[in-house]
């Protein structure tokens, strides 16, 4: 399997209820609950992030106990950044910066990807999770022309007054192999869309592959025209939903590039995701038991709907 690189935010959550009461501080960001995504199903997996002086505070014991590899990591800033969730009670969270957070740069660096980019191209994929990304896919196109895969999942907390249906047209048409977002993304930028299949036919437009996610409705991995479709899997549990969406993406993004049956993708998205929700927070420890216990869900489920074995 190829090495997977993630691209974008590491994030103290904490996490409050709905009137500001405390419920904990979790380690988090799109970027490490990505990085979980892969390790379920492939160990080579790395972040390139830039953060702050102090994740090894948070983060050290987490990285060292699932052997992340640190080189991708750069400190820049005093401190991480912190992000206030607030669950509401019909479960839906919404975020702010926290106001008393040192905010560290979360945008995409090239310069931070750079190194990696020496070596075989058909030997590394990107996934990154960030706003506009124009400036660093445009330096990455000659190395998707070598083999390069890059996947991407747009972060909506600071993308200005772009126009965000004609940027999400312009790099699924021109820079991406694989995009990700969810019906509750689609119906903010695009109001008028109300229908699953409006959203489905919205979709097939795109010309890279598209994992669709509609939370507890399932996900649709739609590829050449063909959608495929995962429900909900709670097998694992569901204690906390925050982080996947990040997880299942990354994990489909993953099975695609690897070549798999895009219905196996689809459920090892949907697996990825019921793992990561039975924990408050970060999966704590990701060990051979548990990847072959994914594994073996995907089987069953796949086993039923008559998915094809790779």
């Amino acid at each position: 399997m190829r090495k997977y690189l993630i691209s974008g935010s590491l994030i103290i959550d904490r996490v409050l209820s709905d009137d500001g009461a405390p419920l904990r501080v979790s380690l988090g960001g799109g970027a490490a609950y990505a990085l979980t995504g892969i390790k379920l199903f492939n160990d080579r997996c790395a972040l390139a992030c830039y953060t702050g002086k102090d994740y090894d505070d948070y983060y050290a014991e987490w990285m060292n106990r699932n052997s992340y590899p640190w080189d991708g990591i750069k400190m820049i800033t005093e401190h991480m950044t912190f992000l206030d969730l607030y669950y509401r009670e019909d479960g839906v969270h919404e975020m702010a910066r926290a106001e008393d957070s040192l905010v560290c740069p979360d945008l995409p660096q090239f310069e931070l990807i750079e190194p990696f980019l020496n070596g075989d191209m058909s030997d590394l994929a990107i996934h990154i999770i960030h706003c506009d990304v124009r400036d660093m896919l445009k330096k990455l196109q000659p190395y998707r022309e070598k083999g390069l895969k890059v996947g991407y999942e747009i972060d909506h907390t600071d993308l200005g007054d772009i126009d965000i249906p004609a940027y999400i047209k312009e790099v699924t048409d021109n820079y991406l192999d694989y995009y990700s977002m969810s019906l509750a993304e689609l119906k903010e930028i695009i109001p008028e869309i109300e229908t699953e299949e409006e959203a489905l036919r919205y979709i097939k437009s795109f010309k890279c592959p598209v994992f669709f996610r509609m939370g507890e409705r399932g996900a649709y991995f739609v590829k050449d025209g063909k959608e495929y479709y995962s429900p909900m899997i709670t097998d694992f549990g569901s204690l906390d939903p925050t982080g996947c969406g990040n997880i299942s993406t990354a994990a489909v993004f993953m099975a695609d590039t690897e070549g798999m049956d895009p219905l196996r993708a689809s459920y090892m998205g949907a697996v990825a995701a019921s793992v990561n929700a039975s924990y408050n927070g970060l999966i704590p420890y990701i060990d051979e038991d548990l990847k072959a216990k994914c594994r073996e869900t995907v089987d069953k489920y796949l086993s039923v709907q008559g998915g094809k074995e790779i």
